[in-house]
């Protein structure tokens, strides 16, 4: 939206002229007239909070909203976050079910594929492959999901072990083949594909990991007949575009579509009656303690795109741990059952929503400065047995953007007492009036990056 439609939209919205509203995140701070329900849809997505600047959860201050208007909110979501499932628990929230799919009664039938039997040709198991060309046969349409946009996560030299890793951040720089240019997607650095071919005298260049370009490519050399389509933010980024690419998929002028979280938000697919996941692992093995809930949701969400219509679906999970719980509990007994076994360890080991946290980080072009002035803080406010502030340690990627980034975690399983301690350290911070580091204090952050 341009700036002056949102300002229409601002002055309708204050006049009550608008009956119903349906927005991003900021519509929040819409100054309705006469606002009688808010309804959050899949109230468990990441997009709800803003993490950078102004920091905000557009579904915890709808439920404020609500409560001081005394307005009913509805919460949707097919897998609910762990703390709308606790407050559910708690009898806080009034817990309703749909048990019946709008369309298509039947689940799609889940096939797991076990990677280390079923070795994969740049990505995709014989399986994958056999089930997408049965789809071919049948004209019915197949929905291959990724996580990883560009070509590769990396590129490695083969005789000297170089790899492309960035000169600003602690992270690797993904290839993308289309501008042939390597970028990471931390900081935004890229460099073209040239500039690294000379590093040494008998290069040999390999991609490392597969992102969508990859698996386009590859399933262009196998179905060269099939007409495919990619969906990520690389070459979807107009509404034309978008636009476009939905009335393909609807209509059937599509056979494969390959895409990223953006491909599977919201879409109704009617022919989509064959859904693969090219790659679950990374999910499992998450340094963050919600790494399995995410996955969870993100298995149920995209497997809801496979035959939501008429036909059966089918989903095809590609895996090389076959056997880890979350999966085995996922396919057998469904996302409640899981969320439930999840949530009983979540309490054992006293973390959310069983406990609060706020997450204080400093940034700086000299690291030991971050870790001195952050220990000072510790020292100083660690006095209390009811709140715990663990650290300071680096931030999971401690170099971003030639910025060192180090972090307190501030955590009590008393509300109150979190967020005046919070106040508190907030108030110290500013009175030393900073002007060599970048902080900010997160409270309920939904990663620890």
């Amino acid at each position: 939206m341009s700036e002056n439609e949102k300002l229409n939209v601002w002055l309708n919205a204050k006049n009550g002229y608008l009956d119903i509203i349906v927005g991003t995140r900021s519509s929040i701070f819409l100054p309705f007239k006469n606002l009688k329900a808010i309804i959050i849809d899949e109230e468990h997505d990441l997009s709800l909070k803003q993490q950078e600047k102004f920091k905000y959860h557009a579904r915890d201050l709808s439920i404020i909203r609500a409560k001081n208007n005394n307005l009913p909110i509805i919460l949707g979501s097919a897998t609910p976050s762990f703390e709308s499932l606790y407050n559910c628990k708690i009898k806080k929230y009034k817990h309703l079910e749909l048990r019946k799919r709008f369309f298509s009664p039947t689940l799609p039938k889940i096939i797991l594929v076990d990677l280390n039997k079923d070795i994969p040709d740049e990505g995709l198991s014989s399986e994958l492959k056999k089930q997408i060309q049965q789809q071919i046969n049948n004209k019915e349409q197949t929905l291959l999901f990724i996580g990883r946009r560009g070509f590769s996560h990396t590129l490695l030299c083969k005789k000297c072990g170089w790899i492309s890793k960035c000169n600003k951040c602690d992270s690797y720089m993904a290839y993308h083949s289309g501008d042939k240019k390597l970028w990471c997607h931390h900081c935004g650095f890229k460099k073209h594909y040239n500039q690294v071919g000379n590093c040494c005298k008998e290069s040999e260049i390999i991609p490392l990991g597969f992102g969508t370009e990859r698996i386009e490519e590859k399933l262009r050399s196998i179905f060269p007949s099939s007409k495919i389509m990619r969906i990520d933010s690389d070459n979807i980024n107009t509404s034309k575009k978008l636009d476009d690419f939905i009335e393909k998929a609807k209509t059937g002028a599509v056979d494969i579509l390959i895409g990223t979280q953006m491909l599977v938000k919201g879409h109704d697919f009617p022919n989509v009656s064959l859904v693969g996941i090219i790659d679950i692992d990374s999910g499992l093995h998450s340094i963050d303690f919600r790494g399995l809930e995410r996955t969870a949701q993100l298995m149920v969400q995209v497997s809801g795109r496979s035959g939501r219509h008429k036909k059966q679906g089918r989903v095809i999970i590609q895996t090389r741990k076959p056997n880890h719980p979350l999966i085995l509990e996922l396919l057998k007994h469904g996302y409640k059952s899981f969320s439930d076994k999840a949530l009983l360890e979540r309490k054992e080991t006293h973390l959310p929503p069983y406990s609060y946290i706020a997450l204080l980080k400093f940034a700086s072009y000299k690291g030991a400065l971050c870790l001195t002035f952050l220990q000072k803080i510790k020292n100083y406010f660690d006095t209390d047995k009811s709140v715990y502030i663990y650290g300071p340690v680096p931030s999971p990627i401690t170099k971003k953007n030639n910025m060192y980034y180090f972090q307190l975690m501030i955590k009590s399983s008393n509300r109150k007492l979190l967020l005046q301690k919070s106040q508190k350290i907030r108030e110290y911070i500013i009175n030393k009036k900073l002007s060599n580091v970048r902080w900010s204090l997160d409270i309920d952050p939904l990663d620890l990056y």
